[in-house]
């Protein structure tokens, strides 16, 4: 069988059944690649984490709020952003079976207050929320940028 190369001219109806064109589609630059060429998005807990526990009302006066660990609702400074994550460092350990993972996912098999939702926000690991979660885990659980 005869490959094409891209510089050879032969591409697409200009190929006899024998050849197979092999060339890549060109990618201008990242923003243009298909999606399974781009690299993970980094996350990180100031904004993107806790911008979801605010979301989820994770520090709501029901929840964090009043039970530990201690959380601040809808930080705006450096410091409240930091004391979050501070209060919640522990659970970070563990990577994908971390109690920041497993507490909050339905009938994991962990505690988390009534065991229902909305402590249990996540009704499996293919929650995106989720799998952000365990994406930055996994990336190391960082802090900002």
């Amino acid at each position: 069988m005869d490959l094409a190369m891209s510089d050879g001219g032969k591409t697409g109806s200009d190929m006899n059944s024998s050849q197979v064109d092999m060339a890549m589609p060109a990618v201008d630059d990242m923003a243009n690649a298909p999606p399974d060429l781009l690299p993970p998005a980094p996350y990180y807990f100031d904004p993107v984490i806790q911008t979801d526990i605010s979301f989820l009302n994770c520090a709501s006066g029901a929840c964090h709020g009043i039970h530990p660990p201690i959380l601040i609702v809808n930080p705006t400074t450096m410091q409240q952003y930091d004391a979050n994550y501070t209060a919640l460092m522990p659970d970070f350990i563990g990577g994908a079976n971390s109690l920041f993972l497993t507490k909050t996912l339905l009938n994991s098999g962990v505690s988390h207050a009534d065991n229902g939702p909305p402590t249990k926000p996540f009704s499996s690991t293919a929650d995106a929320t989720y799998q952000r979660w365990q994406t930055w885990l996994l990336a190391g659980a960082l802090k900002r940028p």
